[in-house]
């Protein structure tokens, strides 16, 4: 496997309800793993349509890439009590390998599962991705062991919907986080993203998505 390989942290998109916060929290990968399985056209336009079965980018990443996910014993990185993985050759390790599937899970503290059960402000969620990253930070450099220089680590954002709200809040408002995580970026991919507001509601980018 390449060994320039950065961590990607996925970043959930909007949940309204609390029942819709206590089902994302129940998700070890928020909806992130969830694939598809459809019929699609071929090539040949006389032909019937096939089944396509469509692995999700989270378990194509662990399958085809090497990656693997953060959670150890039932915890997160997180959790007061997360221990790291083993190293590759299964003997105790510290912090996390640069190849870490990382995701937000903004939503546990608003949920009736495991929070309070009330939604938190998107500020709130971005200042959290803040702290996030300079988690991942310090782990990798951790395991990557004395030479390795944190001023070098990059990751990776993708985020789902609000999600990317929620990237962009971070990235764009100084004062929402550390502008030491922000340099930590490397790339951002969004999807399904309302970046020019929902017109149909009536609901524009909020102005503390930048300093202007």
């Amino acid at each position: 496997m390449p060994d320039n390989r950065h961590p990607i942290i996925y970043v959930r998109g909007y949940a309204m309800t609390s029942s819709e916060r206590d089902e994302t929290a129940a998700d070890p990968f928020c909806g992130f793993n969830a694939g598809s399985t459809v019929y699609r056209a071929t090539v040949d336009k006389k032909a019937a349509a096939q089944k396509f079965v469509f692995e999700s980018p989270v378990v194509r990443l662990i399958s085809d890439f090497g990656y693997q996910n953060c959670y150890q014993n039932g915890l997160d990185i997180l959790d007061e009590d997360w221990k790291p993985p083993p190293g590759d050759d299964g003997a105790d390790a510290d912090g996390m390998p640069a190849a870490s599937i990382v995701v937000y899970r903004y939503y546990d503290s608003g949920s009736g599962l495991l929070g309070d059960g009330q939604a938190r402000d998107i500020r709130f969620y971005a200042q959290g991705l803040s702290r996030l990253i300079l988690r991942v930070r310090d782990l990798v450099a951790q395991r990557e062991g004395p030479g390795y220089r944190q001023e070098e680590f990059r990751c990776y954002l993708v985020a789902h919907s609000m999600g990317g709200l929620v990237v962009r809040a971070f990235l764009q408002n100084p004062a929402l986080g550390d502008d030491a995580a922000r340099d930590c970026v490397d790339k951002v991919f969004t999807y399904a993203t309302p970046h020019n507001g929902i017109d149909a509601a009536g609901i524009n980018v909020p102005s503390w998505l930048s300093v202007a």
